[in-house]
């Protein structure tokens, strides 16, 4: 071996040597707090130290060193990083042909590290299905507290873990559907985890004006009032999720939709009395389109007449029509504190504005946080703007991104301040009150907009006053940057109860981090929970397109093969739900066996 080749071996082992010291340093300077973590997380919390010390010291030219070398340059260690820098530190010395120094013992062996890894996932996700090891939560709509079987349908199709969400519905139905889930373990005889999210101090928008409840199809009529394009609606059987916010859907008895043909007319009154027709043009799954050739308005109640199946039947209850604000760049916009019903803007005759739109915000604390000249977002990034003015009651607000033709805002959407040093977390009232209910019927809490180890040592406290502390797991959804800024120290502090876990909500945080950084956020995430041998869960908009239309999107089947990273992945509600679950369980089976076989698809590749 030359000199020089010698020296860099020499130069790589003392690299390597320093940072497993720096690692031994930094386990001391911590002992205090991995001293306070349940005893079953001790030596995962050391491993979580070691991790960060090792991330924040190794280079990329010892990185590259190692692995063109062929000892990987310590990729995906994080679970077993001690041992995995004094295997590379032997074998350094055996390729410098020096003697190997003894070992340093280790608490996290190879091994250790994948049984606890597996322990900690299925004490707080549930047992995994025998062809998969990544488990499949899925969100309850409001309809599971009405329909007994489709738990048990939900359980049939892969679920692993039910998720309840208390920013919906009562305590009642709760209730309703926890009893479901528990008939449906007793027929399918498996059980899941119950999990519970706390709605958490979530900033959304207000209440807007309700619109009168009916369904108003309007056909689109040439230049001559010829009709170019019929108005269109499906029709849904009474207690289904309405699948999108972009058609018009109509609810009927269950029984009368399974009996209509295709090409039947169905005639009705309108609300003004005037006589219709809807044509059945297509029949798909659980939805039947209707094209209307004149402007018509229904409303619940409507009776309906089919002219070959020979039904009548009443239209089941229509939602009041959703009011909105129209928004588009340049429009300005007033965020108020006072919880009055927000309104659109108002122009005269001649076009000028009489009256700007305006719009409640629900956590009044935000006033006495943001400042002028701050970013601020709407539903997802669909609307952007700037604080133009904090009146201390009032935010003036001028709209600089949002659609040509305006961007609708509607109640309850989303608000982020992605650069504003918001002093929002912790438990609100409700949780606390919600939580007398969780501890008693869930297994698992799933605490919304943890920021810092105040939360949780707050949520902590409050279990320990409901005697749940030893008994009831708990998840870190991480939607913030505080919270991915303080995610070590909310780890450590979380680690005093048995079973932990974290949700990477990814809507929020893309919102937070930037849509150009949320994927290096998420994978750092991953890695760190792995260090901790925390289970994660996989959040947001996972086969939404499938759950909700019944067709996926090609980039969410890659999303959910990529899902598989994490050890559990959460589908939302949605009509098409079932479909989703089985998709992703099938997909996360062969993505499974593809891992350890690639002969898995093609047997053999031509070459």
């Amino acid at each position: 071996m030359s000199s020089s080749s010698q020296k860099r071996y020499e130069e790589a082992i003392q690299q390597v040597d320093v940072i497993i010291a720096n690692c031994i340093d930094m386990e001391l300077h911590y002992q205090g707090l991995i001293n306070k973590v349940h005893p079953s997380h001790r030596a995962s919390a050391c491993n979580l130290i070691h991790y960060i010390t090792y991330r924040n010291h190794i280079s990329t030219s010892l990185k590259r060193f190692l692995f063109g070398k062929g000892l990987s340059g310590l990729k995906n260690a994080e679970a077993h990083i001690m041992a995995s820098l004094q295997l590379t530190r032997k074998r350094l010395h055996q390729l410098a042909h020096d003697e190997v120094p003894p070992p340093i013992e280790t608490a996290v062996t190879f091994k250790k590290a994948e049984k606890i890894a597996k322990r900690n996932s299925r004490q707080l996700l549930g047992n995994k299905s025998k062809k998969r090891n990544v488990r499949i939560m899925v969100t309850q709509p409001s309809e599971a507290a009405n329909n007994s079987h489709l738990a048990a349908q939900m359980m049939r199709s892969g679920m692993n873990t039910v998720r309840i969400n208390c920013a919906h519905d009562t305590e009642t139905e709760w209730l309703q559907m926890i009893r479901h889930v528990r008939a449906g373990m007793d027929t399918m005889q498996k059980h899941v985890k119950i999990t519970m999210d706390l709605g958490g101090p979530k900033v959304r928008t207000g209440a807007i004006q309700h619109g009168p409840k009916v369904a108003h199809l309007r056909p689109e009529r040439d230049d001559f009032g010829r009709v170019i394009d019929p108005g269109k609606a499906a029709l849904i059987a009474e207690g289904q999720l309405f699948p999108d916010e972009d058609n018009i859907y109509i609810p009927i008895p269950s029984t009368a939709l399974r009996n209509l043909l295709l090409g039947e007319d169905l005639s009705f009154q309108d609300t003004r009395g005037k006589k219709r027709l809807l044509r059945i043009t297509e029949i798909e799954g659980k939805v039947i389109w209707v094209h209307g050739y004149e402007s018509a308005y229904i409303q619940t109640g409507t009776e309906m007449t089919s002219s070959q199946s020979n039904q009548t039947f009443a239209v089941g209850e229509i939602p009041p029509l959703e009011q909105y604000l129209l928004l588009k760049k340049g429009d300005h916009l007033t965020l108020h504190k006072e919880q009055t019903p927000g309104e659109p803007a108002k122009y005269d005759r001649d076009g000028n504005l009489l009256q700007k739109a305006h719009i409640s915000c629900t956590a009044a604390e935000v006033f006495e946080d943001v400042k002028a000249g701050e970013r601020i977002i709407f539903d997802d990034g669909k609307i952007i703007g700037y604080i133009h003015e904090n009146t201390g009651d009032e935010l003036e607000i001028k709209i600089t991104h949002a659609k040509d033709l305006g961007t609708k805002l509607k109640m309850d959407k989303g608000i982020n301040f992605p650069v504003s040093r918001l002093h929002i977390s912790g438990l609100t009232d409700k949780d606390k009150e919600d939580l007398k209910f969780v501890t008693k019927h869930a297994d698992v809490i799933n605490m919304s907009f943890v920021n810092t180890t105040a939360d949780v040592e707050q949520l902590i406290s409050e279990l320990d006053l409901l005697g749940a502390k030893s008994h009831i797991g708990v998840v870190l959804k991480i939607e913030t940057m505080t919270a991915v800024k303080n995610i070590v120290k909310l780890l450590l502090s979380a680690m005093q109860l048995e079973k932990v876990g974290v949700m990477i909500a990814r809507g929020d945080l893309a919102i937070e981090c930037g849509w150009q950084n949320v994927g290096l956020v998420q994978e750092e995430l991953l890695k760190i929970c792995r260090s901790a041998h925390i289970p994660t869960i996989w959040a947001t908009q996972v086969m939404e397109n499938l759950a909700k239309k019944g067709v996926p999107s090609r980039a969410e089947i890659t999303d959910a093969v990529m899902a598989q990273k994490a050890d559990c992945i959460m589908l939302n509600k949605g009509m098409y739900i079932l479909e989703a679950i089985q998709l992703l369980d099938t997909i996360l089976i062969n993505t499974e066996k593809a891992h350890w076989d690639k002969k898995q698809f093609f047997k053999e590749m031509a070459y």
